[in-house]
């Protein structure tokens, strides 16, 4: 399983915020690493959802391939004066990996740790018994009250939502020309796609959220 993260469209977006991105393809690892700013002039590399490893290709063993790629890591860091370099690998045993070659675990994580996966081939009545009964019943409550979720083009309105969001629960958000640049980037004909959706309440909008879809996880 990949991750949008890694996928060339995303790679281009980054590039087109002005952020230099290296790509890296050899004995069955894959990956894009962005270059991010860090006060006093300082930088790091960041591997969003990375690096791929495909196991089953390396007949040879994993030493060397994954020598060559730490090294050729250092190297980079070393060249763009990045003081060091963070992976948030989307696979356990990637991260196992990375381990074995003296990346140590970080207290600050940007990609959220814990996620939840749903399948949506089933059917409404099947993804309700799945839930928590809590949940449940603040999905009854929301039909019940009138809650109205469309797909909008009201970005203002989002953007109020998240300041105060963000405010309220004490996290950074990017700022407001990110998510408008991300929403204009992945419209229509691309592999990754974009969509803002607005949660109504009498006529007001109370929740937002962008839907990015990549392949057949959205």
């Amino acid at each position: 399983m990949s991750s949008f993260l890694q996928s060339k469209n995303w790679l281009n977006f980054q590039r087109s915020l002005g952020r230099p991105v290296f790509e890296y393809e050899r004995e069955g690892i894959k990956t894009g690493v962005v270059k991010l700013p860090l006060p006093f002039k300082r930088s790091y590399l960041y591997i969003p959802h990375g690096p791929e490893i495909n196991f089953n290709s390396m007949t040879g063993g994993l030493k060397n391939p994954v020598n060559n790629f730490v090294t050729w890591l250092r190297d980079l860091a070393k060249k763009e004066k990045a003081i060091f370099v963070k992976a948030e690998p989307f696979s356990d045993n990637v991260a196992q990996t990375l381990a074995g070659h003296k990346f140590k675990k970080s207290k600050k994580e940007i990609q959220p740790s814990k996620t939840v996966v749903l399948d949506l081939s089933k059917s409404e009545d099947d993804l309700l018994d799945l839930m928590h009964h809590k949940t449940r019943y603040n999905i009854k409550v929301a039909e019940k009250n009138g809650i109205e979720v469309k797909e909008d083009e009201d970005f203002e309105s989002f953007w109020k939502l998240m300041k105060k969001t963000s405010k309220r629960d004490k996290f950074s958000s990017h700022p407001k020309d990110y998510y408008q640049k991300l929403l204009i980037f992945f419209r229509e004909g691309k592999e990754v796609t974009s969509r803002l959706n607005l949660a109504y309440y009498k006529g007001k909008p109370v929740a937002g959220l962008i839907l990015l879809t990549y392949k057949d996880t959205a």
